[in-house]
């Protein structure tokens, strides 16, 4: 998300608060306008600590009368027992209020992660003013790092990360987990939660950071157990369909191809064996585009084409693959197979559901993929080809 249309979100915020009937300038003033909040273990372990990050809305006259302009972030932070002490102790320490309907994105640090989630998302689940559609990140280090930020593209960090994971969303839903999503999966006794997991990198030279997107955080009823890798996070949303424009690179001892996927679809099945086992089958059929190569001299076009193909077949299968050993290790069905079994077979599954977790790692899971690059008339030889043809 660019500086200027984060801009213009804040000014529409402002805007909306100005002309809207049952406020005033008056009661504009005394709102903190969230953009993002993190919660963090406290110097004291027994604590937690809330960051939110505001919008800094100032009054600017005009010869039309007042208006809002929003030009910084004020970051607020403070200690308690509860997220709702926290906001609590906020707002008496404060003449403004905390206003969470434009609120963009809830981060928790990796440390409160791994020591437990749940009791802190009580307060929320309460509060009717919480927009449920929020995602979730867990950040590698302090969720607070996130929202002090100084990002090079973007001067509010909470509305560059939910647009961040608003792109993601429309490469795959997996991506944008949401409060809603992780309340369903922790009620689920079988399924193991994930949520995406960013690091803030250094300041550079000129004093900015970046903010990245760096796998998926393994969780265990609410404690963050292990985690997987961009690779095998990829692996994770193929396993579930519906994906959309993401890329893959390929590559052997003849050269190296990038790939764009630009629809994958997975058909999913299961059943149980004689011996009482659970099989899964995982059907990848994907559309694949040819965006880079390098080597592959002595092929020829068409043969090529083929080649590229059943590399790209191989990645899939592999990426998901080592995905589902990871999960394996945990015993953790990030997967939702426990799902499949329990509407295909719920009475087994009632004898099944309490030994979940040591099933699920002896699954015999097979996976079958089909990759299609279409024969459109693109170019498909690589210099290296070309000088090879002269």
């Amino acid at each position: 998300m660019t500086q200027r249309m984060a801009a213009a979100i804040l000014l529409l915020l402002s805007i909306v608060l100005v002309l809207t009937g049952c406020w005033d300038s008056k009661e504009l003033e005394q709102q903190f306008i969230l953009t993002g909040i993190s919660l963090d273990v406290a110097e004291d372990p027994n604590k937690i600590s809330v960051t939110a990050q505001v919008a800094n809305i100032k009054k600017e006259e005009s010869g039309s009368g007042d208006g809002a302009v929003g030009d910084a972030t004020i970051v607020i932070n403070t200690t308690g027992d509860s997220l709702m002490a926290c906001l609590t102790e906020m707002n008496r320490n404060s003449n403004h209020n905390l206003l969470f309907h434009h609120n963009q994105i809830r981060l928790f640090g990796i440390e409160l992660a791994e020591q437990g989630i749940k009791k802190h998302l009580d307060m929320i689940m309460r509060d009717q003013k919480v927009r449920l559609e929020v995602p979730l990140a867990i950040v590698d280090g302090r969720g607070e790092d996130a929202l002090t930020a100084n990002l090079s593209h973007a001067p509010i960090s909470g509305i560059f990360l939910g647009g961040m994971f608003s792109d993601l969303a429309e490469m795959s839903v997996k991506y944008r987990v949401r409060l809603i999503d992780l309340v369903h999966r922790f009620l689920d006794d079988a399924a193991a939660p994930v949520i995406p997991i960013i690091q803030v990198t250094p300041e550079d030279e000129n004093g900015k950071q970046e903010i990245k997107l760096t796998g998926m955080a393994i969780f265990q009823d609410d404690k963050m157990i292990g985690r997987l890798t961009n690779e095998q996070t990829m692996g994770y949303i193929w396993s579930f369909g519906d994906v959309q424009e993401c890329h893959v690179a390929v590559e052997d001892e003849s050269g190296r191809a990038g790939l764009d996927i630009t629809r994958l679809e997975c058909k999913r099945e299961v059943a149980l064996g004689e011996d009482g086992g659970v099989k899964v089958s995982l059907k990848i059929d994907a559309n694949v585009e040819l965006v880079e190569l390098y080597g592959f001299k002595e092929m020829k076009p068409p043969a090529l084409l083929k080649h590229l193909e059943g590399l790209a077949q191989k990645e899939i299968e592999d990426r998901i693959k080592d995905c589902f050993a990871t999960a394996k290790e945990l015993n953790a069905d990030i997967f939702e197979f426990c799902t499949m079994v329990y509407k295909k077979y719920p009475k087994q599954w009632d004898q099944m559901k309490g030994q979940w977790g040591e099933i699920f790692s002896q699954i015999d899971l097979t996976v079958e993929a089909k990759a299609n690059i279409p024969r459109t008339g693109q170019i498909v030889q690589s210099l290296e080809m070309e000088e090879n043809m002269e």
